[in-house]
């Protein structure tokens, strides 16, 4: 008997607590630098959940290694509703593989809510570099007495792995520069320091138009809308190179039901806004928003995946 009083004043508890959430600030952890797309998702998606959930919605941005720490905080953060994850395929489908051993588990330590966006990536370098194609990047890695050196935001972006497969199908040699961010990474090759990057359109496009990067190549299957006079790698004969970067809203494990219900519902009306489709457009991104487990078996799939690709290519954090 006393046991079962004891369950309904907690659920009684449970409930009111669920009424007043929330209460205090609710705080999307970005485990990127900001100014990059993650950045400018996050206080999309925090502006949306603010005006829904009725309380401030605030985006935190905890960079470095390689998206895992950042990640890892909301793996270890209370089910409480106050701390959410702006997901990267990166710390969640990648990594797994690239380094062997995580603080977090993807599938276990994750209540995931909602996919976000998906967007294509873009071969870019600088102008001052003599390659102006895909075909001309390659005669020249080849006649090179010395490796081409690319940035990357992080070990185990998909930026990251999508030069390695470049790299693997065009067999040239080629070295990684990490950044703890997509924003510096671009910044320095719009600089001349680190000759090319696979970049996230957002940040790419503007340097694109006022002539500081080159495109080449576009990593999807089909040529960007944003870039459509940019051909695919397929276009530029790299067989069945396809890769996609994908962003996504979670929170720690066990969250309850109704959090869980009200969260996902929210982000699915912002991601289905003409404002958002229309910002996420302009950003080079598509809208994929979804309920809980779509997206909780996307990131299933999305691990397999990139658990291929990692070996195949026999990438390695540097």
């Amino acid at each position: 008997m006393k046991k079962f009083i004891a369950g309904v004043l907690v659920a009684a508890f449970s409930i009111a607590a669920f009424a007043q959430y929330p209460d205090k600030p609710v705080r999307i952890i970005v485990p990127f630098a900001a100014g990059g797309p993650t950045d400018i998702l996050a206080r999309l998606v925090g502006e949306g959940l603010g005006t829904r959930l009725g309380g401030p919605v605030i985006a935190e941005n905890r960079p470095g290694g390689s998206g895992n720490p950042g990640t890892d905080a909301v793996a270890k953060a209370a089910p409480d509703g106050y701390t959410l994850l702006l997901g990267y395929v990166g710390p969640l489908a990648i990594n797994p593989a690239l380094y062997g051993k995580l603080p977090f588990r993807p599938l276990e330590d994750f209540t995931p809510i909602s996919l976000l966006v998906t967007t294509p990536l873009v071969l870019v370098v600088n102008p001052a570099f003599p390659a102006a194609s895909m075909q001309e990047l390659v005669r020249y890695a080849k006649a090179s007495a010395k490796p081409v050196f690319y940035a990357s935001p992080g070990n185990g972006s998909a930026n990251h792995m999508a030069t390695e497969l470049f790299r693997l199908a065009a067999g040239i040699e080629m070295v990684q520069v990490p950044y703890k961010g997509l924003a510096p990474a671009v910044t320095d090759v719009v600089a001349g320091q680190v000759p090319l990057i696979f970049s996230g359109l957002s940040v790419a496009i503007p340097q694109i138009r006022a002539g500081k990067l080159r495109a080449l190549a576009v990593s999807t299957r089909e040529r960007a809308p944003a870039l459509p006079e940019v051909p695919t790698m397929q276009e530029a004969g790299f067989r069945n190179f396809d890769v996609s970067a994908w962003f996504g809203l979670l929170a720690p494990a066990k969250l309850p039901a109704a959090l869980l219900d009200r969260l996902e519902k929210a982000t699915q009306e912002i991601m289905q806004t003409k404002e958002a489709i229309a910002r996420v457009e302009q950003l080079g991104m598509v809208a994929r928003p979804g309920t809980s487990n779509e997206f909780s078996q996307f990131i299933r799939r999305e691990i397999e995946v990139w658990a291929k690709v990692v070996k195949d290519s026999g990438a390695k954090p540097d």
